[in-house]
Order: structure tokens, then C-alpha cells, then sequence
């Protein structure tokens, strides 16, 4: 046998043993083999940065951390080429889940018939409450496009509520033109706009009137004036 057959059998045995070696190094019973497709898989969803570890009876570091199997090296260099990507997608996200919430809770508020605009005996809608009614028919959104009616303090005056912004929306757009028309236990947000006026001009009869001293300059007598 020749040298460079020998060799290569050599190599051979040296490359299966290797292989042998880890492949049982690899092999779990309770899992799928290190390095394999599904390991990776199952590494993916590690937390990046380092780990928070007990040594000598102390927390290090000592605020919050991850613990557990750090990050494969791969996912390491993947978190650190794409950073913030895709962890500022669930913080987006969640800002963006918030800030529609408030938008839609905005516009409920803007779309809703309060007390003040219908008539204390009657519980029939008010010029105001018209008015009202057909802004949110001409201007809110089609999203938002809902008319809500605060409830009253019993079910009878809810109802003729309803019945009165009904009758008023079908006569303004039409039966086919409705928007759903719902109640809704809610509290003013504000004040009524007599009381707001009331306020406004109370606030202004009692303003001061602006006063500015006049002191006339000295005149001069007699003498070659200018």
C-alpha cells in the first residue's frame, strides 16, 4: 500500500469519527439535534443581549436581564446586522394600537348626542342637536360614521331619543343613507352652550376697561417760542 494511500485512509477515518462525534453530540432524546434545521428553529426565539447569571451570591448584572441559552452565533450576527429590526416593529406596534384607540375613542365622543341636545320635556332633538346631527352625517368619516345617543334615566326616555335622532337623520339623508344610530352610557365631556355662553359674557361685562394715564406736558408762557 502506498504511502499516499495510507493517507488517505487515514483522513478518512479521522473525517467519520468527526462526524460520528457529532452527531452524538448533537443527538437528544428529548430534542432535536444541536446544530440541526429544528434547533435552530427553536433558538430563534432567545432574547438577545447577555444573560443575567448568579456567581458568588450575587445577581450580575444586577437589574433585569434575559437568562437562560445565550444566542447561537449566527443569530447573534443576524440580530446585530438588522438591529432594531424586528424588535421596533412590536414597539411600533403597540404605540401605533394605542394611538388608534385614542382616535376612535375621539371620535365616539365627537359623534355622540349628549343631554343638552334634546329638549329636557319632550326628549326631542334640539336646534343645536340638529345641527349636530348633521355635522356627523356630512363630515365624520366613514369609519366613524356612527351616531351615538347618551342614555337617559330610564329606558322610555332612551328610546324616544332614539326614535327622534332617527327620524331626523332619515329626513335629513334618507332611509338608504342611515348611519347605525346606538345608544351609549356616557357622561358630558363639557358643558352645555348656554352655560358656556352665559360664562362668556359674564367673563366679559366684568373685564375691566383698559385705563391709561395722560399727563398733558407743561406748556411754557411768554418767551420767543417755536
Amino acid at each position: 500500500m502506498s504511502e499516499a494511500t495510507v493517507r488517505g485512509t487515514m483522513l478518512a477515518l479521522m473525517v467519520s469519527v468527526m462526524v460520528t462525534g457529532c452527531a452524538q453530540l448533537g443527538s437528544h432524546d428529548d430534542g432535536p439535534g444541536r446544530f440541526s434545521e429544528d434547533w435552530y428553529s427553536l433558538a430563534a426565539d432567545r432574547p438577545v443581549g447577555a444573560r443575567q447569571r448568579l456567581k458568588k451570591g450575587k445577581l450580575w448584572p444586577p437589574f433585569p436581564r434575559p437568562t437562560g441559552e445565550q444566542q447561537p452565533w449566527s443569530h447573534r450576527y443576524h440580530s446585530a446586522h438588522y438591529w432594531p429590526y424586528p424588535y421596533i416593529l412590536e414597539d411600533r406596534g403597540y404605540i401605533n394600537d394605542i394611538v388608534h384607540q385614542q382616535t376612535d375613542n375621539g371620535w365616539m365622543t365627537m359623534t355622540t348626542l349628549y343631554g343638552y341636545h334634546f329638549d329636557p320635556e319632550t326628549q326631542k332633538l334640539t336646534d343645536s342637536g340638529r345641527l349636530h346631527l348633521r355635522w356627523i352625517l356630512e363630515n365624520a368619516p366613514p369609519a366613524n360614521r356612527l351616531c351615538w345617543v347618551q342614555t337617559g334615566t330610564d329606558t322610555q326616555i332612551s328610546q324616544t331619543r332614539l326614535s327622534s335622532v332617527r327620524n331626523a337623520a332619515v329626513t335629513m339623508v334618507g332611509e338608504g343613507n342611515l348611519p347605525p344610530i346606538m345608544l351609549r352610557v356616557a357622561t358630558p365631556p363639557g358643558r352645555p352652550a348656554q352655560v358656556e355662553d352665559a360664562i362668556t359674557k359674564a367673563y366679559l361685562q366684568s373685564t375691566p376697561k383698559p385705563r391709561i394715564e395722560y399727563q398733558p406736558l407743561p406748556t411754557g408762557s411768554g418767551g420767543g417760542g417755536n
